[in-house]
């Protein structure tokens, strides 16, 4: 089974994201905030696939973009935010942006994108 780690501080998010991935065959690991992510996945990294907010206490989606990308510059990140404006800036060959919004409908096609699904 394909591993997901899922970062946000909003609990209704870490749990539909969850289910989403489930539906598509990932078992996923939470956290609820970027240290905490950053934390899991040193400890228990890499995953198949990481999503993560972008505005969190205790370390953002870029700075949890940025420690992760340290241990594993390859690992497959997807960013996500309700605020387009965060998501800019962005991009690289292992990196995704999605607006909450399109949870349901772009999760599945980012995940084929970067060859996962």
């Amino acid at each position: 089974m394909k591993r997901a780690l899922i970062i946000d501080d909003q609990k209704g998010f870490l749990d539909v994201t969850a289910y989403s991935l489930e539906q598509l065959g990932f078992e996923s690991q939470l956290a609820c905030c970027g240290q905490e992510g950053v934390n899991r996945y040193t400890q228990e990294g890499p995953f198949d696939i990481v999503i993560t907010d972008f505005e969190m206490p205790n370390g953002n989606g870029e700075w949890v973009v940025q420690k992760i990308r340290a241990i594993s510059p390859e690992q497959p990140i997807i960013v996500m935010s309700s605020t387009a404006q965060y998501l800019q800036g962005f991009s690289g060959p292992h990196i995704r942006t999605l607006d909450k919004e399109d949870l349901f409908y772009d999760l599945p096609i980012l995940l084929k994108e970067l060859k996962l699904a």
